[in-house]
Protein backbone atom coordinates (compact mmCIF):
# COMPACT_ATOMS: atom_id res chain seq x y z
CA UNK A 1 0.00 0.00 0.00
CA UNK A 2 1.45 3.44 -1.20
CA UNK A 3 -1.67 5.77 -0.75
CA UNK A 4 -4.66 5.40 1.31
CA UNK A 5 -7.53 7.85 0.24
CA UNK A 6 -9.56 8.64 3.43
CA UNK A 7 -11.85 11.34 1.75
CA UNK A 8 -15.31 10.88 2.40
CA UNK A 9 -17.26 9.84 -0.76
CA UNK A 10 -18.53 12.98 -2.95
CA UNK A 11 -15.23 14.25 -2.68
CA UNK A 12 -13.88 13.61 -5.96
CA UNK A 13 -12.68 9.59 -5.27
CA UNK A 14 -13.32 8.65 -8.30
CA UNK A 15 -11.63 11.61 -10.21
CA UNK A 16 -8.56 10.62 -7.50
CA UNK A 17 -9.05 7.28 -8.81
CA UNK A 18 -8.46 7.82 -12.29
CA UNK A 19 -5.96 10.30 -11.81
CA UNK A 20 -3.67 7.54 -9.73
CA UNK A 21 -4.25 5.18 -12.31
CA UNK A 22 -2.76 7.45 -14.60
CA UNK A 23 0.40 7.95 -12.71
CA UNK A 24 1.06 4.38 -12.78
CA UNK A 25 -1.03 2.80 -9.17
CA UNK A 26 -2.79 -0.07 -8.78
CA UNK A 27 -6.40 1.06 -7.02
CA UNK A 28 -9.13 -0.08 -5.81
CA UNK A 29 -11.79 2.31 -6.06
CA UNK A 30 -15.56 1.52 -4.38
CA UNK A 31 -16.56 -0.82 -7.11
CA UNK A 32 -13.55 -3.29 -6.41
CA UNK A 33 -13.98 -2.73 -2.75
CA UNK A 34 -17.29 -4.31 -3.38
CA UNK A 35 -16.02 -6.76 -6.15
CA UNK A 36 -12.91 -8.36 -4.23
CA UNK A 37 -14.08 -7.96 -0.75
CA UNK A 38 -17.25 -7.89 -0.20
CA UNK A 39 -17.27 -10.73 2.41
CA UNK A 40 -14.10 -9.62 4.23
CA UNK A 41 -15.66 -6.06 4.90
CA UNK A 42 -19.13 -7.91 6.15
CA UNK A 43 -16.63 -9.86 8.41
CA UNK A 44 -14.96 -6.54 9.56
CA UNK A 45 -18.06 -4.58 10.77
CA UNK A 46 -20.18 -7.72 12.04
CA UNK A 47 -16.74 -8.67 14.21
CA UNK A 48 -16.19 -11.92 13.04
CA UNK A 49 -12.50 -10.90 11.24
CA UNK A 50 -10.01 -8.21 12.95
CA UNK A 51 -8.26 -5.35 11.35
CA UNK A 52 -5.55 -8.00 10.30
CA UNK A 53 -7.32 -8.81 7.00
CA UNK A 54 -7.03 -5.65 5.65
CA UNK A 55 -3.38 -6.29 5.12
CA UNK A 56 -4.42 -9.87 3.29
CA UNK A 57 -7.03 -8.13 1.46
CA UNK A 58 -4.77 -5.19 0.09
CA UNK A 59 -1.05 -6.59 0.21
CA UNK A 60 -1.11 -6.18 -3.70
CA UNK A 61 -3.03 -2.88 -4.29
CA UNK A 62 -1.23 0.35 -4.36
CA UNK A 63 -3.97 2.75 -3.44
CA UNK A 64 -7.40 2.47 -1.76
CA UNK A 65 -9.96 5.35 -2.12
CA UNK A 66 -14.17 5.63 -1.26
CA UNK A 67 -16.00 3.60 0.88
CA UNK A 68 -15.81 1.27 2.53
CA UNK A 69 -11.99 1.73 2.83
CA UNK A 70 -11.88 4.90 3.27
CA UNK A 71 -14.22 4.17 7.07
CA UNK A 72 -11.06 2.11 7.66
CA UNK A 73 -8.38 5.12 7.13
CA UNK A 74 -7.33 5.05 10.89
CA UNK A 75 -6.73 0.86 10.91
CA UNK A 76 -4.87 1.13 7.14
CA UNK A 77 -2.42 4.14 8.08
CA UNK A 78 -1.74 1.88 11.63
CA UNK A 79 -1.23 -1.18 9.14
CA UNK A 80 0.82 0.71 6.47
CA UNK A 81 2.72 3.04 7.93
CA UNK A 82 4.42 3.87 4.80
CA UNK A 83 2.12 4.67 3.27
CA UNK A 84 0.98 8.20 2.69
CA UNK A 85 -2.52 9.69 3.05
CA UNK A 86 -4.72 11.97 0.95
CA UNK A 87 -7.45 13.34 2.45
CA UNK A 88 -9.79 14.53 -0.65
CA UNK A 89 -12.26 17.51 0.34
CA UNK A 90 -14.54 19.79 -0.96
CA UNK A 91 -14.89 23.91 -1.06
CA UNK A 92 -16.90 23.26 1.51
CA UNK A 93 -19.42 21.44 3.33
CA UNK A 94 -22.33 22.63 2.03
CA UNK A 95 -21.33 21.50 -1.53
CA UNK A 96 -20.30 18.07 -0.07
CA UNK A 97 -23.88 17.77 1.50
CA UNK A 98 -25.64 18.69 -1.92
CA UNK A 99 -23.80 16.47 -3.47
CA UNK A 100 -24.64 13.74 -1.23
CA UNK A 101 -28.73 14.46 -2.10
CA UNK A 102 -28.59 14.06 -5.17
CA UNK A 103 -26.93 10.65 -5.04
CA UNK A 104 -29.09 9.59 -2.39
CA UNK A 105 -32.11 10.82 -4.53
CA UNK A 106 -30.61 9.00 -7.33
CA UNK A 107 -30.23 5.78 -5.27
CA UNK A 108 -33.68 5.89 -4.43
CA UNK A 109 -35.22 6.14 -8.03
CA UNK A 110 -32.68 3.54 -9.31
CA UNK A 111 -31.51 0.64 -7.35
CA UNK A 112 -33.96 -2.53 -7.05
CA UNK A 113 -31.90 -3.26 -3.50
CA UNK A 114 -33.34 0.13 -2.24
CA UNK A 115 -35.95 0.50 0.43
CA UNK A 116 -37.90 3.05 -1.18
CA UNK A 117 -39.50 0.57 -3.49
CA UNK A 118 -43.28 -0.55 -2.69
CA UNK A 119 -41.78 -4.33 -3.01
CA UNK A 120 -38.89 -3.57 -1.24
CA UNK A 121 -39.75 -5.39 2.00
CA UNK A 122 -40.10 -8.31 0.99
CA UNK A 123 -36.51 -8.62 -1.15
CA UNK A 124 -34.57 -9.87 1.85
CA UNK A 125 -36.94 -13.12 2.07
CA UNK A 126 -36.57 -13.21 -1.72
CA UNK A 127 -32.61 -13.18 -1.28
CA UNK A 128 -29.86 -13.94 0.98
CA UNK A 129 -27.06 -11.61 -0.78
CA UNK A 130 -29.68 -8.58 -1.17
CA UNK A 131 -29.79 -8.70 2.60
CA UNK A 132 -26.29 -9.11 3.08
CA UNK A 133 -26.04 -6.12 0.36
CA UNK A 134 -28.06 -4.17 2.16
CA UNK A 135 -26.31 -4.38 5.95
CA UNK A 136 -23.03 -3.07 4.35
CA UNK A 137 -24.40 -0.52 2.17
CA UNK A 138 -26.88 0.47 5.76
CA UNK A 139 -23.70 0.53 7.58
CA UNK A 140 -21.63 2.68 4.92
CA UNK A 141 -24.60 5.29 4.93
CA UNK A 142 -24.99 5.52 8.18
CA UNK A 143 -20.90 5.99 8.96
CA UNK A 144 -20.86 8.62 5.86
CA UNK A 145 -24.55 10.98 5.56
CA UNK A 146 -25.76 9.79 9.06
CA UNK A 147 -28.76 7.70 7.75
CA UNK A 148 -29.38 4.13 6.55
CA UNK A 149 -28.99 4.54 2.77
CA UNK A 150 -31.14 1.18 2.27
CA UNK A 151 -34.16 1.43 4.41
CA UNK A 152 -34.68 5.59 3.71
CA UNK A 153 -37.13 7.15 5.98
CA UNK A 154 -40.48 7.20 5.30
CA UNK A 155 -40.75 11.43 5.68
CA UNK A 156 -38.40 13.99 5.04
CA UNK A 157 -38.94 17.71 4.09
CA UNK A 158 -37.24 20.57 2.36
CA UNK A 159 -35.20 20.87 5.08
CA UNK A 160 -33.76 17.28 5.78
CA UNK A 161 -34.36 15.68 2.07
CA UNK A 162 -31.72 12.59 3.53
CA UNK A 163 -34.15 12.53 6.64
CA UNK A 164 -31.52 13.91 8.81
CA UNK A 165 -30.84 17.60 9.72
CA UNK A 166 -28.81 19.10 7.12
CA UNK A 167 -26.48 20.34 10.16
CA UNK A 168 -26.01 17.16 11.38
CA UNK A 169 -24.90 15.47 8.18
CA UNK A 170 -22.33 18.31 7.41
CA UNK A 171 -20.94 18.07 11.07
CA UNK A 172 -20.11 14.43 10.23
CA UNK A 173 -18.52 15.78 7.20
CA UNK A 174 -16.55 18.13 9.08
CA UNK A 175 -15.17 15.86 11.88
CA UNK A 176 -14.39 13.33 9.68
CA UNK A 177 -11.77 16.20 8.00
CA UNK A 178 -10.78 17.84 11.18
CA UNK A 179 -9.68 13.65 12.79
CA UNK A 180 -7.92 12.75 9.88
CA UNK A 181 -5.82 16.30 10.09
CA UNK A 182 -5.65 15.93 13.55
CA UNK A 183 -4.31 11.91 13.79
CA UNK A 184 -1.87 11.30 10.10
CA UNK A 185 1.41 13.54 10.64
CA UNK A 186 1.46 16.78 8.30
CA UNK A 187 4.47 14.93 6.56
CA UNK A 188 2.38 12.14 5.82
CA UNK A 189 -1.17 13.88 4.94
CA UNK A 190 -1.94 15.94 1.94
CA UNK A 191 -5.38 17.37 2.25
CA UNK A 192 -6.42 17.97 -1.76
CA UNK A 193 -9.05 18.99 -3.90
CA UNK A 194 -9.21 17.58 -6.90
CA UNK A 195 -10.03 21.16 -8.33
CA UNK A 196 -6.01 22.13 -7.82
CA UNK A 197 -5.53 19.25 -10.34
CA UNK A 198 -2.18 17.57 -11.02
CA UNK A 199 0.68 19.78 -9.32
CA UNK A 200 -0.02 19.13 -5.54
CA UNK A 201 -0.93 15.41 -5.84
CA UNK A 202 2.37 15.00 -8.01
CA UNK A 203 4.56 17.49 -5.77
CA UNK A 204 3.14 15.50 -2.60
CA UNK A 205 3.50 11.88 -4.76
CA UNK A 206 6.99 12.51 -5.90
CA UNK A 207 5.52 11.58 -9.61
CA UNK A 208 5.84 13.59 -12.94
CA UNK A 209 2.80 15.84 -14.13
CA UNK A 210 1.51 14.16 -16.90
CA UNK A 211 0.96 16.57 -20.06
CA UNK A 212 -3.06 15.24 -20.00
CA UNK A 213 -6.22 17.34 -17.91
CA UNK A 214 -6.90 16.20 -14.53
CA UNK A 215 -9.81 13.43 -14.62
CA UNK A 216 -13.25 15.10 -13.70
CA UNK A 217 -15.34 12.08 -13.29
CA UNK A 218 -18.33 10.91 -11.56
CA UNK A 219 -20.32 14.34 -12.22
CA UNK A 220 -23.90 14.01 -11.64
CA UNK A 221 -25.68 13.81 -15.41
CA UNK A 222 -27.73 16.21 -16.80
CA UNK A 223 -30.58 14.02 -16.38
CA UNK A 224 -30.03 12.93 -12.69
CA UNK A 225 -28.04 9.76 -13.26
CA UNK A 226 -25.19 9.68 -10.90
CA UNK A 227 -22.29 7.34 -12.87
CA UNK A 228 -20.68 5.22 -10.00
CA UNK A 229 -24.46 4.27 -8.77
CA UNK A 230 -25.22 2.91 -12.32
CA UNK A 231 -21.92 1.26 -12.35
CA UNK A 232 -22.50 -1.20 -9.45
CA UNK A 233 -25.14 -2.72 -11.18
CA UNK A 234 -22.42 -4.69 -13.18
CA UNK A 235 -20.77 -5.73 -10.01
CA UNK A 236 -21.21 -9.57 -9.15
CA UNK A 237 -22.59 -9.68 -5.98
CA UNK A 238 -25.12 -6.99 -7.19
CA UNK A 239 -25.75 -9.19 -10.37
CA UNK A 240 -25.88 -12.20 -8.29
CA UNK A 241 -28.65 -10.71 -5.81
CA UNK A 242 -30.77 -9.83 -9.09
CA UNK A 243 -30.65 -13.13 -10.38
CA UNK A 244 -31.79 -14.69 -7.27
CA UNK A 245 -35.03 -12.32 -6.67
CA UNK A 246 -36.01 -13.42 -10.14
CA UNK A 247 -35.74 -16.65 -9.41
CA UNK A 248 -37.63 -16.62 -6.30
CA UNK A 249 -40.02 -14.50 -7.99
CA UNK A 250 -40.79 -16.81 -10.74
CA UNK A 251 -40.84 -20.29 -8.48
CA UNK A 252 -43.76 -17.97 -5.98
CA UNK A 253 -45.48 -16.75 -9.60
CA UNK A 254 -45.31 -20.60 -10.58
CA UNK A 255 -46.38 -21.94 -7.30
CA UNK A 256 -49.36 -19.62 -7.09
CA UNK A 257 -50.74 -20.70 -10.76
CA UNK A 258 -50.22 -23.76 -9.87
CA UNK A 259 -52.26 -23.46 -6.71
CA UNK A 260 -54.65 -21.79 -8.00
CA UNK A 261 -55.63 -24.23 -10.81
CA UNK A 262 -55.79 -26.80 -8.36
CA UNK A 263 -58.39 -25.24 -6.79
CA UNK A 264 -60.44 -24.23 -9.64
CA UNK A 265 -60.49 -28.13 -11.21
CA UNK A 266 -59.24 -30.24 -8.18
CA UNK A 267 -61.10 -33.32 -9.44
CA UNK A 268 -59.59 -32.97 -13.08
CA UNK A 269 -55.94 -32.77 -12.11
CA UNK A 270 -56.33 -35.80 -9.27
CA UNK A 271 -58.15 -37.88 -11.41
CA UNK A 272 -54.68 -37.73 -13.78
CA UNK A 273 -52.28 -38.88 -11.75
CA UNK A 274 -51.78 -42.35 -11.86
CA UNK A 275 -51.52 -43.83 -8.66
CA UNK A 276 -54.60 -42.18 -7.60
CA UNK A 277 -57.16 -42.84 -9.97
Amino acid sequence: MKVIGAGLPKTGTTSMAAALKELGYKVHDNAEHIEYNFQNYLDLINGVASEDILKDMYKDVDVVVDTPACHFWRNLARLFPEAKVVLTVRDDAEGWYKSCVKTVEYMKVSNWWSMSHWYSPFLNHLSETTRRIRLLFGWIGRLTICMDTVYFPGEVSAHAPLGVSKTVVMNNYLQHVAAVQHEIPEDRLLIFNVKQGWEPLCKFLGKPIPATPFPNENKTNNNGTVPIIDDLKTVTIFKKAETEVWKSVIFLGSTLIGLGILIKQPTNLLANIPWIS
